[in-house]
């Protein structure tokens, strides 16, 4: 286990912080926004190939990909949401909130991924052509 120290030597408290997800994909605007609780480090892994099925045809498309994030002010963490929407959920992510997982992932195809139940996309007559028009 590896400890975070800060310039002075003193070991690092974890992190706990709510943070705003402005865009995913800040070029495109095609992944979405959600306020996520994060208690640590948190690595996002760009969806490519096969993993960017379940995204919409926009979304990391190109040479060029922005993430854009904050934290989150008191009245956005208070104010009155769906609270199961992480539209950047992956199945790594244990420390960042909402998050879902299932015990079996169909042959680790992104179309059967746990978090597809808390992306935000309510398109149910798609299944495995993306979902996002």
């Amino acid at each position: 286990m590896v400890e975070e120290r800060n310039m002075n030597g003193k070991k690092k408290e974890p992190m706990e912080l709510c943070l705003k997800i402005l865009d995913a994909d800040q070029k495109t605007r095609a992944v979405g926004r959600s306020l996520v609780y994060v208690t640590g480090n948190v690595t996002y892994l760009l969806p490519f190939g096969e993993k960017r099925i379940n995204l919409s045809p926009k979304a990391f498309y190109g040479n060029k990909h922005l993430l854009c994030v904050q934290a989150a002010k008191r009245f956005e963490v208070d104010t009155y949401r769906n609270l199961a929407v992480n539209v950047c959920d992956q199945h790594h992510l244990k420390n960042c909130y909402p998050h879902a997982s299932a015990n079996v992932e169909t042959r680790g195809e992104s179309v059967f991924a746990a978090q597809n139940a808390i992306d935000g996309v309510t398109v149910n007559c798609c299944h495995g052509t993306g979902g996002r028009k």
